[in-house]
């Protein structure tokens, strides 16, 4: 399911824009990064935007009083940082929008693993190391 959902379309992207621009496999991977950076961009700028209001809420007077008055009740404190986030309209979970991202950007890699090892499965040049054989009898 993975390799339909994410490898398979990774990999015929890439194969798309390596034999759009002449293949040349640099220029299609630096070509597919770009149009990765493109699609997550909406979510780079989400994730700038939620850390620059995090930022102003370490300024914010509320924010501070509330740091100083639930100091030692944990519970009681999260409560009103999620309420002030309400009331300021802050995400706080904005900041983990760069691992989607970075999940991409991962996922950039594994069709040249995959493609490389299909490449190698086809002409017979792929060969299982000697230590990951399975042994049968001595």
């Amino acid at each position: 399911m993975w390799d339909a959902l994410i490898i398979t379309p990774f990999i015929n992207t890439l194969l798309f824009i390596y034999n759009l621009v002449g293949q040349n496999f640099g220029i299609a991977i630096i070509l597919f990064t770009f149009l990765i950076r493109l699609i997550t961009h909406p979510l780079m700028v989400r994730q700038i935007k939620g850390a620059q209001a995090m930022q102003q809420l370490q300024k914010n007077e509320k924010w501070l009083k509330i740091q100083e008055k639930y100091k030692g009740d944990r519970e009681k404190l999260a409560q009103e940082q999620m309420a002030l986030y309400k009331e300021l309209g802050i995400n706080p979970f904005a900041s983990c929008l760069p691992t989607i991202r970075l999940g991409f950007l991962i996922h950039l890699f594994a069709p040249n693993r995959k493609g490389s090892l299909l490449h190698e499965a086809q002409s017979g040049t792929h060969r299982v190391p000697r230590r990951h054989r399975p042994r049968w009898g001595c």
